[in-house]
């Protein structure tokens, strides 16, 4: 589960870089909303498809 979350968490940074450089820097700031939503998407999507491969 572990190694799930970090791996999304190494997808979300060059996104996040992506988006930075597209002008959305609200994911800049780590206590924004948007922040939060996008790391929290980023770490359950792989945690889920952990779960599911694994049974």
């Amino acid at each position: 589960m572990v190694a799930a979350m970090m791996l999304g968490m190494m997808v979300f940074v060059p996104i996040r870089l992506s988006l930075t450089g597209l002008g959305y820097t609200a994911v800049l700031d780590g206590s924004s909303i948007e922040f939060q939503a996008w790391m929290a998407a980023f770490m359950v999507a792989p945690m889920v498809v952990w779960m599911r491969v694994r049974d």
